[in-house]
């Protein structure tokens, strides 16, 4: 949301068990070392290190990272990895990579030992035309977003596997380094194909870069797939979404600049929160193998952490789906996240979550009926 985080928000984001903050920084602007001292004191409140992503001017990269690294020394944010971008991505005629890059490993090789990745802050099919040179870099990453050619429920649906595909990709060019996918948004956030301005949003209008399903049990649903495939297809790590407003994970306190457009609830969390607090919940945890025999109309993940299990299954259409989960055995704690449960799970997701779900008897498997777009917890108790 760009103001910043509340005391209510930080513990509500403390509660999804982050592996890091991402900050991006354009050095080419004047407000870079304001956004990176907010940044710095956010990621402390949240006890997690710093994912800082750079746009730097090829033709002034030197001096951009001689200031940037002053600015490091004074504000000392602790820092996970660097993402080294362009300042201006190009889609024809290759990216001027190496000129941001070697400047880059020039003055932040001794900084806090993070790691420096490079390759796109768009999509992976400019990854895969503008390769970063390896020798240079410890990781590839790249963006992903299920909107660029297709916006309804089913087509975003069907990009959940192709983001596996994405990833096991970029791993083959990666020669051996770790793929970080960074970040994962519902709509594209910029639109590196323009030749030409974007004009400004009419008034009433949303952005093009927020979708109202930001706040739907679909998107709940969504990213639970998503994660899976990334953590299945070898993704190291995985950026989602922003904190707060319209394209985060909660409402901020004052609501939606265009509420009749935007449907949120002020000060409220969003469904997607629950989904990554339950998983969250599993962090140092591992991913079992599997995915739904009907992947367009069910999805979801399955973990296990310390003999625990927990699997969230998702009904990703607008009908009733009935879904038979194989191997569960014993006491199954279930909880429902559907309609009913919407409001107050937004609401007041402190409540929800601390509510005891229904407890079910499995032999050798669990039968469910899933209510459209409903996103089921199951939690094995003995």
């Amino acid at each position: 949301g760009g103001a910043p985080l509340t005391a209510t928000e930080i513990s509500r984001l403390r509660t999804l068990n982050l592996g890091h903050l991402r900050a991006d920084l354009v050095l080419a602007d004047p407000a870079h070392p304001a956004r990176l001292r907010q940044a710095t004191a956010e990621a402390q409140a949240l006890d997690v290190p710093l994912e800082i992503a750079l746009r730097i001017s090829p033709e002034a990269a030197v001096a951009q990272m001689a200031v940037l690294r002053l600015l490091l020394n004074e504000v000392r944010p602790n820092v996970c990895r660097w993402l080294v971008f362009p300042a201006k991505e190009m889609f024809k005629g290759g990216s001027p990579l190496r000129e941001v890059i070697e400047p880059a490993r020039t003055h932040l090789a001794d900084y806090d030992e993070a790691e420096l990745a490079s390759g796109t802050d768009a999509d992976f099919i400019f990854l895969a035309r503008s390769l970063p040179p390896l020798d240079l870099v410890d990781a590839l990453t790249f963006a992903i977003t299920p909107q660029v050619h297709a916006f309804d429920n089913a087509s975003i649906v069907e990009t959940l596997t192709t983001q596996g595909v994405a990833v096991r990709s970029a791993r083959a060019l990666a020669g051996g380094k770790p793929v970080y996918v960074s970040p994962v948004t519902l709509k594209m956030r910029h639109n590196p194909y323009a030749t030409a301005a974007i004009p400004p949003t009419p008034p009433g209008e949303l952005p093009p870069q927020v979708d109202p399903r930001q706040i739907s049990l679909f998107a709940a649903g969504w990213t639970a797939g998503s994660i899976r495939n990334l953590a299945q297809s070898g993704a190291a790590s995985a950026t989602y979404f922003e904190t707060t407003g319209w394209r985060g994970v909660m409402e901020t306190a004052q609501g939606a600049p265009v509420p009749d457009r935007f449907r949120s609830i002020p000060g409220a969390v969003f469904p997607l929160y629950h989904v990554l607090a339950d998983i969250g919940e599993f962090a140092g945890g591992e991913v079992l193998a599997g995915q739904p025999s009907v992947a367009l109309a069910v999805d979801g993940i399955a973990l296990r952490k310390d003999g625990r299990v927990r699997i969230l299954v998702a009904n990703m259409t607008a009908e009733l789906q009935s879904v038979t989960l194989l191997g569960l055995r014993g006491r199954i704690d279930l909880r429902l996240l559907d309609a009913s449960a919407a409001e107050e799970a937004m609401r007041s997701p402190e409540t929800f979550r601390n509510r005891l779900g229904t407890m079910r008897q499995a032999a050798t498997g669990l039968e469910l009926d899933l209510a459209p777009f409903a996103v089921a917890r199951l939690d094995s108790v003995g």
